[in-house]
């Protein structure tokens, strides 16, 4: 039943609540798709920085708070440009297998 819903035009085509409300207020929409997580490159800063908080944090509510925002300068500028690099190489390589996943070694070897 969904995938009918999916072929239909109308349904394809419909603007989200969110996009609307993005594109007036005159900013661009890109959504990344569900549960590929290799695409957006945040997630790769998010994920370095709950590794520094694990490794740097005792706990307490207070020390949290202070690690988590100490954490987010810990993580360089060229690391995030790096991340960046990497969900790209990742989106071109869908693009390439569009047919099917692409293998982790095409991507991984340039990383």
């Amino acid at each position: 039943m969904l995938f009918d819903l999916e072929a239909e035009d109308d349904f394809r085509n419909e603007v989200s609540l969110l996009e609307t409300v993005i594109r007036a207020a005159g900013h661009d929409v890109i959504f990344c798709p569900k549960f590929h997580c290799e695409l957006n490159y945040i997630e790769y800063y998010w994920a370095a920085l709950k590794r520094y908080t694990r490794e740097n944090c005792r706990y307490s509510f207070q020390e949290l708070e202070a690690t988590v925002l100490k954490g987010m300068d810990s993580v360089e500028l060229k690391t995030i440009r790096r991340f960046a690099m990497r969900s790209k190489r990742w989106m071109m390589a869908y693009r390439i297998y569009s047919d099917k996943s692409p293998p982790v070694k095409v991507v991984s070897v340039v990383l």
